[in-house]
């Protein structure tokens, strides 16, 4: 093959392995300079020192990656906490205020209930009452209509 006649991918080769052409002799010197930096042949140039010096950049590389970044303080970090504590203390004292509630509502239920009873008992005495003044009454009247009789009887035969 000739140099003139060659495709990019046998300039590469042929420039990459040093097979006679020169930087000044080619039509374009930066593949001739890709072909020499690092091309597929390139990495059968390297020694080991630069292997290791590839891989531990790449390990680097990687814990950079993992390592966590610094943390950038929130300019609203003291007002944020502020306003989630006020925010607490408004939800726990809404909180109070509704078992209060709730206990009043409970307490008033159990008074109308017990005031409810005693006007209910209070009724059950006077209607009590009032039956045992009829009966004292129907009785009163009854041994009045009996003595009135005995009277009666008695004023006849005499």
């Amino acid at each position: 093959m000739s140099a003139q006649g060659a495709t990019a991918r046998e300039e590469l080769l042929l420039c990459g392995s040093g097979f006679g052409i020169s930087e000044a002799q080619h039509s374009r010197p930066e593949i001739l300079l890709y072909a020499t930096e690092g091309s597929m042949n390139a990495p059968h140039d390297t020694n080991f020192s630069k292997r290791l010096e590839t891989a531990a950049a790449a390990k680097k590389l990687l814990l950079d990656k993992l390592r966590p970044k610094a943390a950038a303080t929130d300019p609203l970090f003291a007002e944020r906490e502020a306003m989630k504590a006020a925010e607490l203390a408004q939800v726990r004292a809404d909180r109070s205020q509704a078992r209060a509630d709730a206990k009043q509502a409970i307490a008033d239920s159990e008074e109308a209930k017990l005031a409810a009873q005693a006007a209910l008992d209070l009724d059950a005495l006077t209607a009590k009452r009032g039956e045992r003044k009829e009966r004292k009454a129907l009785s009163a009247a009854e041994a009045k209509a009996k003595r009135d009789a005995k009277y009666a009887a008695r004023k006849s035969r005499n």
